[in-house]
């Protein structure tokens, strides 16, 4: 997850920086190019923010804290029943 938060802020950057950036910066190609980096930079905010809160539920269960427990089992269904299929 590290490894692809880093690529992936990384990508955005360097993109809105030699790309898009520039697009900006010349109207007569793109009249819409400010909303692409706007987007972009809002894309890379939320990989932090997953990225950050992720940490801190790694340190919190470090010092003690009890890991979250989700099913991905339908409710009703007991400990070692896997339901196939649509219905």
């Amino acid at each position: 997850m590290c490894f692809v938060g880093v690529t992936t802020v990384t990508a955005g950057v360097l993109s809105i920086q030699n790309i898009f950036w520039p697009l900006v910066r010349n109207r007569d190609r793109c009249s819409r190019a400010i909303w692409i980096p706007l987007l972009m930079a809002i894309f890379i905010v939320g990989v932090v923010l997953v990225v950050f809160d992720a940490v801190r539920r790694w340190i919190a269960v470090l010092n003690g804290a009890e890991a979250a427990r989700r099913s991905i089992r339908p409710a009703g269904l007991g400990k070692n029943e896997i339901k196939m299929g649509c219905c």
